[in-house]
């Protein structure tokens, strides 16, 4: 027998997270549902789905990600814990009304496996002696941004809990949206909706929260919003 919508959206979750996804990309068209997925930061077309089962399909990840499957004209963000064996993954997912129906976007994130070593990163010998060294501060700002998916948001973590190793430092992170916890850090998401306004008023709130240590993390839109974003943090902490 055909399998069911949530058999469906089940096995694909699955498939995802046995080939060590960091992400899954549903695009719907006008003659398919492409598949791509994402693994060590390289993208791979994996095999399109058929429009007669676009519907449901949607429908029950939809369901499976606790977004509101009665809304169909509007953005959704959503987040969820899902486990596969003794292996838990958060799953943010984003869903983006298209012309031919609903893009959906799972971010998965094994929080076994997410938390990288410099040498993971491949950040050499002389340049982790160098980091650790700025990072050995008693206060400062750390402002750290690249392209999209060229390992920004892996190497802010590894820097996050290098600093949270200690224990000893007041540390706050400021991120666009937050991926994953780190022990010791007051992290704070902007949210989907983030825009200049909102971020100012939380750099603002610095000066009350006296952080020793404050991570931002790619949150500049324009030249001037970041000129003004690290003049406000410098205000605030000793760089």
């Amino acid at each position: 027998p055909p399998a069911s919508g949530a058999q469906m959206a089940t096995d694909l979750l699955r498939k995802a997270l046995a080939r060590g996804a960091s992400d899954l990309y549903l695009e719907p068209k006008e003659e398919e549902v492409s598949v791509h997925i994402r693994i060590d930061g390289m993208l791979y077309k994996a095999k399109s789905l058929g429009r007669d089962i676009q519907d449901v399909l949607t429908f029950e990840l939809k369901r499976l990600l606790r977004l509101d499957t009665a809304v169909k004209d509007r953005p959704q963000e959503g987040r969820v814990v899902m486990r596969s064996g003794d292996v838990r993954f958060d799953v943010i997912a984003h869903c983006l009304p298209t012309r031919f129906g609903e893009n959906l976007a799972l971010k998965i994130i094994n929080r076994d496996t997410f938390f990288k070593t410099y040498d993971q990163l491949g950040l050499p010998a002389d340049d982790q002696i160098a980091l650790r060294a700025a990072l050995s501060a008693q206060r400062g700002l750390i402002l750290l941004t690249a392209p999209l998916f060229h390992g920004s948001t892996t190497t802010l973590y590894a820097v996050m809990k290098d600093l949270a190793s200690d224990g000893q430092r007041k540390l706050m992170s400021i991120e666009a949206q937050s991926i994953c916890p780190v022990p010791n850090v007051s992290q704070v998401s902007l949210g989907e909706n983030k825009d200049d306004e909102a971020t100012l008023t939380t750099l603002k709130a610095l000066a009350s929260i006296q952080p020793d240590v404050c991570v931002l993390g790619d949150l500049l839109e324009t030249t001037n919003m970041a000129g003004q974003m690290i003049k406000l943090a410098s205000q605030m902490l000793v760089i």
